[in-house]
C-alpha cells in the first residue's frame, strides 16, 4: 500500500465523518489512528487497488470522502462504480454517470488553483452521480452545490 494512498485514505473518511456526517472525529496527526479500526481496512486496502498513477483526478479528500460512504452502503456496486470512474466511464455511453463524472473530475484537476473546486463540491458532485448511477439514471452534468445540505450515497 503506498503511504500516499493510505494516508489519504484517513484524510478523506476524517473530512466525511466531521464535515457530512457531523461525528466527532479526530484532527491533524489524531486521524491516523484510524489506521487501528479493522472496520477500515478493507476501504483503504481498496483503495491502494484502485489509484494509480492513470488516476490523479481521485486523489483529492472530497472524492474519497464520497467514496467511503458508498464503499460503506454497497461495496460491490461501489467497486464497480468507481472502477468505472477511474477507466474514463463507459465507453460510447456519454451520459453514464461514470462517464460524466471522470469528465468532471479531471476538468477540475486541469483547472487553475482559483477555479478547484471545494472537497465538499467534490463530495456532492461524487455522490450526485453515484446516486444517478444507483437509479440507473443518465446525466448530462454533474451538481455540486452544498447549499441544501450534503446527499446521502443510495445503498
Amino acid at each position: 500500500m503506498p503511504k500516499g494512498t493510505a494516508k489519504l485514505a484517513a484524510e478523506g473518511v476524517a473530512w466525511y465523518q466531521r464535515t457530512v456526517a457531523k461525528e466527532p472525529t479526530a484532527s491533524g496527526d489524531e486521524i491516523y489512528k484510524m489506521f487501528n479500526e479493522k472496520v477500515l481496512h478493507p476501504f483503504i486496502i481498496w483503495l491502494g487497488e484502485l489509484f494509480s498513477i492513470k488516476t490523479p483526478e481521485l486523489k483529492d479528500k472530497g472524492v474519497v470522502g464520497a467514496m467511503y460512504p458508498t464503499f460503506v452502503a454497497n461495496d460491490a456496486e461501489a467497486k464497480r462504480f468507481w472502477h468505472d470512474v477511474a477507466a474514463g466511464g463507459h465507453e460510447y455511453e456519454e451520459s453514464h454517470p461514470a462517464t460524466v463524472l471522470d469528465e468532471w473530475l479531471k476538468a477540475n484537476k486541469e483547472a487553475g488553483p482559483e477555479k478547484k473546486l471545494k472537497p465538499a463540491q467534490l463530495y456532492q458532485g461524487c455522490v450526485y452521480a453515484w446516486n444517478a448511477y444507483r437509479d440507473g439514471k443518465q446525466i448530462k452534468e454533474i451538481k455540486s452545490d452544498t447549499k441544501k445540505g450534503y446527499h446521502e450515497p443510495r445503498v
